[in-house]
Parts: structure tokens; C-alpha cells; sequence
């Protein structure tokens, strides 16, 4: 993630950011396409990409 969104944060700030986004997003922002759930948030100007089986973080990318 630091390194998608060019930011140098801890283990611990990742994982506080990330729920603080989830949080903050509307269910209408939450998709899900084949095997991931995509999470919208215009706000933070991020998507975060979500395994559906395991509920891991695949990815976090910026929206423009």
C-alpha cells in the first residue's frame, strides 16, 4: 500500500487507515465482480480490492 499510494506509514497505520475508509464508505460503494469485492471511496480517492473467499486486501489503487 505505501508504496501504491506513495505514502510511508507502519504495519499498524495501514491497517487503522484501511478500516477507517471501509468505515466511512457507503454500502452503495462496496461491488462485487467474480472472485473480489471492489470498495469505492471518493473521499480518501482510493479503491481497495478485496478477495471474496478469504476477505484479504488485494490491492489499493488511487481514483481520480
Amino acid at each position: 500500500m505505501n508504496k501504491k499510494l506513495n505514502v510511508k506509514l507502519s504495519k499498524n497505520k495501514i491497517e487503522t487507515y484501511i478500516l477507517d475508509v471501509l468505515k466511512s464508505t457507503t454500502i452503495n460503494n462496496f461491488t462485487k465482480t467474480g472472485k473480489n469485492y471492489y470498495v469505492v471511496n471518493t473521499k480518501h480517492n482510493i479503491r481497495i480490492t478485496i478477495n471474496y473467499n478469504t476477505t484479504r486486501i488485494i490491492t489499493v489503487d488511487h481514483i481520480q
